[in-house]
């Protein structure tokens, strides 16, 4: 699901649902990565990012500086 497919959703808590849903998906693609890094190095993890179409920002402030990454909620 796309930017532009999200504006054309019922302005109800279905919107917020989606954004939910996504952050949590993305949320789990990174720590999968995070993982990945760890076990089977950086080049792997990065292959596997690109694979989600992951912004360039976002893969290099992930596997480049583990010191700004968001905290994981448990």
């Amino acid at each position: 699901m796309n930017a532009h497919m999200l504006d054309v959703l019922p302005q109800s808590g279905a919107l917020e649902m989606v954004r939910q849903r996504l952050d949590v998906e993305s949320s789990n693609i990174v720590n999968q990565a995070i993982t990945l890094q760890n076990d089977s190095g950086t080049l792997r993890a990065l292959e596997y990012l690109k694979s989600f179409n992951v912004a360039p920002a976002i893969i290099e402030r992930v596997l480049t500086s583990p010191h700004l990454r968001r905290s994981v909620k448990h």
